[in-house]
């Protein structure tokens, strides 16, 4: 039998009853015995003092044995509580080493992107390098080119500069001939065979308004550019400005006659000479002349 089992033997009412009994019964047995057992029925007592003891003792460390395992139950509970809070730290511990491998895998990844990136911004940062080298080139190549056109057409130059200076007003119906405001543009623009038109046209438009100032330049620009489409082009001379003197006789087919003029006669002022076609034979443009 185990202690706890007999410690809870020894509580029962029943168990208590039959020892007061036993106890009972030697003390009667000791009232009776002669004088020579006398000493036999004061040990008696001495034990049952001593059974007093050690129930007390034995209640007490029943009650010691008790607390004890109130305090173990303390404990497993508390155990249980640990497990637990434990049990949830390995789950929360399992779920961020998932994460953390997770974000390992992308970071891995991304490092990866970044060395290729890297790379890619090696090889751009190259060939910006290699562009800005042919953009200086270039730029070099264009003021080189500039220069050379600058001197080349000296005399274009400055017409250029002198018809940039006037008011836009007056530049503003040769847009079409000149579209933008440099030098190249002026050049290529003004050595059509459609341009040498529009630009004697306005010679004459300022001319008759009494712009005079702007109808000389625009002359100037003219003839220039007569001579640049003659250099151009394979046949060589093929546009020539009138040769129309004081003098001559009017020729309707060559000369347009101002409203003060006869309609009969012979030059007597020419206010602005027109310009043929000589390799098709084709009168463009009629002077304007005087006549009486």
């Amino acid at each position: 039998m185990k202690v706890k089992e007999f410690l809870d033997f020894l509580d029962e009412p029943e168990v208590i009853e039959k020892i007061h009994t036993i106890m009972g019964l030697c003390s009667n047995r000791q009232n009776n015995k002669t004088d020579n057992e006398f000493a036999g029925a004061e040990a008696g007592s001495d034990m049952q003092i001593q059974a007093a003891e050690q129930q007390n003792i034995i209640m007490t460390q029943k009650q010691q044995i008790q607390d004890l395992q109130g305090l173990l139950q303390e404990k497993e509970t508390e155990i249980a509580y640990k497990n637990n809070v434990i049990n949830d730290y390995a789950g929360k511990n399992t779920q961020q080493s998932e994460l953390i491998n997770a974000l390992q895998q992308q970071i891995t990844m991304l490092n990866a992107e970044k060395e290729q990136l890297s790379n890619q911004l090696t090889v751009a940062g190259n060939d910006i390098q290699d562009l800005q080298q042919q953009k200086l080139e270039l730029q070099q190549t264009v003021e080189q080119y500039k220069t050379e056109l600058e001197e080349r057409f000296a005399d274009g130059w400055q017409l250029y500069q002198r018809y940039f200076a006037l008011p836009e007003r007056d530049r503003q119906v040769l847009t079409s001939v000149f579209p933008a405001e440099c030098f190249e543009a002026f050049i290529c623009g003004g050595a059509k065979d459609a341009s040498l038109e529009k630009i004697w046209d306005e010679v004459y438009r300022n001319l008759s308004s009494g712009n005079r100032a702007t109808a000389y330049l625009l002359w100037e620009i003219f003839e220039y550019f007569i001579k640049l489409v003659n250099a151009g082009r394979i046949e060589g001379t093929v546009y020539q400005i009138d040769d129309v003197q004081e003098g001559d006789k009017y020729d309707r087919e060559l000369h347009n006659l101002t409203l003060d003029s006869k309609v009969q006669g012979k030059v007597r002022k020419v206010y602005l000479s027109g310009f043929s076609n000589i390799y098709s034979g084709r009168n463009i443009r009629k002077s304007i002349v005087y006549v009486e």
